[in-house]
């Protein structure tokens, strides 16, 4: 289960640019999912629910993504990665310093959210194209 919006930039440097952007729930059932997804993926953009008691289960995914990032020989340290702390519009969040702290140890950008308004969404989505872009020019 996933869903899928095409993108298109148009040229940037002679190149047609577009972007497929997947959404992929994070509880265990959709694993493979998440790892079929992953393997053509230039960029993630990892969704962190806020809530404190959401916590262990953020912890428990992002450990899974970086496991799978290794296994498909993807540098996490050069590989296009954003943060994004949703759902700061709810009570009982965690604050942002301890999120970083357990979640965001290479210190790669990331954004406060509340998805249901957009806020937060545009600009994690921008530095997640912008840093895609960057990485590109690289290789």
């Amino acid at each position: 289960y996933f869903d899928l919006l095409p993108l298109e930039l148009g040229k940037v440097h002679g190149f047609n640019i577009r972007f497929q952007l997947y959404t992929v729930p994070g509880q265990v059932l959709y694993q493979q999912t998440r790892i079929s997804v992953l393997k053509g993926a230039d960029c993630v953009i990892f969704v962190a629910d806020s809530q404190a008691s959401k916590l262990q289960e953020n912890i428990e995914s992002w450990n899974e993504l970086q496991e799978q990032l290794r296994r498909m020989n993807k540098d996490v340290t050069d590989f296009p990665l954003v943060m994004q702390w949703n759902k700061r519009d709810l009570q009982e969040i965690l604050p942002v310093s301890v999120l970083e702290q357990y979640l965001n140890p290479y210190r790669v950008p990331s954004f406060e959210a509340v998805a249901v308004t957009g806020q937060g969404v545009i600009e994690s989505l921008r530095m997640g194209i912008n840093s895609t872009l960057r990485r590109l020019e690289r290789i």
